[in-house]
């Protein structure tokens, strides 16, 4: 292999890495999400692009989070530390792809088919970014053959085997449902993101926000 192909395949080994996993849980969870029912399509698309850019930053975390433990694991509190102030530095600000027109009363299913393409682009821009992160934190480590070898292997086992992404895509959607349908829904979330999905129960109308409130701004919640 020529040195250009080697440099381009080191290049877009982290890439690819992430958005295989991505990949393997959008389509383990796609499948199982139903369309809501609702009149009101240009609000549920409001809706839809807010889900998007939610489960966009949870899936940020998850890969950062990932890679500033196993840092801080083989390298020691200061380089974590270093990792972590890059990752928010490095946290995405992009709006949501856009969605096209849905008129769900006559095409309920196009609604699902929408969530699936939006987050496909929006989880292949995350991948080409965190990928950059990834390789410059690898690449701003102090030496240490063995260390680098074994947070190498980490991240990319995580990765490989990493499906906790699906169980938010379902669960978030279920939350995303019932905002659009203005029904509440308790506040059960999941066993690692509960205060995300808290935050979208509220919207729906559970606890202590109205059964009408509306998310104001691009995102529901940062997480990073």
């Amino acid at each position: 292999m020529t040195e250009p192909a080697v440099a381009w395949e080191r290049a877009t080994e982290w890439p690819r890495a992430i958005a295989g996993m991505f990949e393997r849980n959008l389509a383990g969870a796609v499948p199982s999400l139903a369309s809501p029912t609702s009149p009101e399509s240009a609000r549920a698309r409001r809706i839809v692009a807010l889900f998007v850019e939610t489960l966009g930053g949870y899936a940020y975390g998850t890969v950062a989070g990932q890679l500033a433990h196993g840092v801080t694991t083989w390298f020691g509190a200061a380089p974590g530390a270093r990792v972590r102030a890059a990752v928010r530095e490095a946290a995405p600000s992009v709006p949501p792809p856009p969605l096209g027109d849905i008129e769900l009363a006559s095409a309920r299913v196009a609604l699902v088919e929408e969530v699936d393409a939006a987050l496909r682009i929006r989880f292949m821009l995350l991948a080409e970014r965190l990928g950059e992160l990834v390789e410059r934190s690898l690449e701003a480590l102090p030496p240490g053959v063995g260390q680098h070898a074994a947070l190498t292997e980490r991240l990319r086992s995580d990765l490989a085997h990493d499906d906790r992404l699906a169980l938010e895509i379902m669960t978030g959607w279920s939350y995303a449902c019932a905002v659009i349908e203005r029904r509440p829904i308790a506040a059960t979330g999941s066993p690692r993101a509960r205060e995300l999905w808290r935050t979208w129960a509220r919207l729906a109308g559970h606890g202590e926000a109205p059964a009408q409130a509306e998310p104001a701004g691009d995102y529901i919640a940062r997480i990073v």
